[in-house]
């Protein structure tokens, strides 16, 4: 079996948790960096994926079969310094059905966990999947549950990672991430899928958009340099 997931509001960003940045000198030399520029320090960063071509699917790899479409997810991070090197955002995902059979209805539940994006050169970033301890990303099937545990980028876990592009939207520059995550650990259980085998690789490709707001809520410039 595999799913489709439409993810991330970084409001790529339920707003159930808080999620922080690593700061660094905006000054110092680092291989790669996102910026803000609001007039404080503080910036609300929000990533939104609800359709094409802003949409994130997430399936078992080399597969084509049917998937989970959720019509909306949302990701919420705060960035405290005008230049940090990762950022931790939350994901909430709704309205997630089989795109086989809309009847068939899919819930996502994230239970605390949250996904850090960071930059790892100037164009490309990796992604970690953080959890509390005995958590995990559950997706509730009709005929199974898949779980995604944390687990952190290396040569064989969680390859590919994000490429950003920057854009222009509502007069503020915004960033649009390209995913290409591979080798995804998710573990089936319940029902037929572990009929299947219970331990898969799944991969999330896709773009989402990402844009920045300072503390009263208006629309700041937001960049990956």
């Amino acid at each position: 079996m595999s799913t489709k997931l439409k993810a991330l509001s970084l409001g790529l960003l339920v707003f159930l948790a808080t999620a922080g940045f690593e700061a660094v000198n905006a000054s110092a030399a680092v291989s790669g960096h996102f910026t803000h520029d609001a007039t404080t320090n503080h910036a609300t960063i929000l990533g939104t994926a609800n359709g094409s071509p802003h949409d994130l699917v997430f399936r078992e790899e080399g597969s084509e079969a049917a998937g989970t479409t959720c019509t909306h997810a949302d990701l919420h991070g705060q960035a405290p310094a005008k230049a940090v090197t990762s950022v931790t955002v939350t994901p909430a995902f709704t309205g997630c059905a089989t795109t086989s059979s809309s009847t068939w209805g899919e819930t996502v539940h994230t239970n605390g966990c949250a996904f850090i994006l960071s930059s790892s050169s100037t164009t490309h970033g990796t992604v970690t999947i953080e959890c509390p301890t005995n958590q995990a990303i559950e997706i509730t099937h009709p005929n199974c549950t898949l779980k995604v545990p944390a687990q952190h980028p290396s040569p064989t876990r969680l390859t590919g990672g994000i490429v950003y592009d920057t854009t222009v939207e509502g007069g503020k520059h915004t960033l649009t991430p390209t995913v290409t995550v591979k080798k995804i650990t998710v573990h089936f259980e319940g029902g037929i899928c572990v009929f299947l085998g219970t331990s898969h690789n799944f991969e999330m490709n896709g773009a989402l958009t990402v844009a920045g707001f300072d503390t009263a809520g208006e629309r700041v410039n937001i960049t990956h340099t």
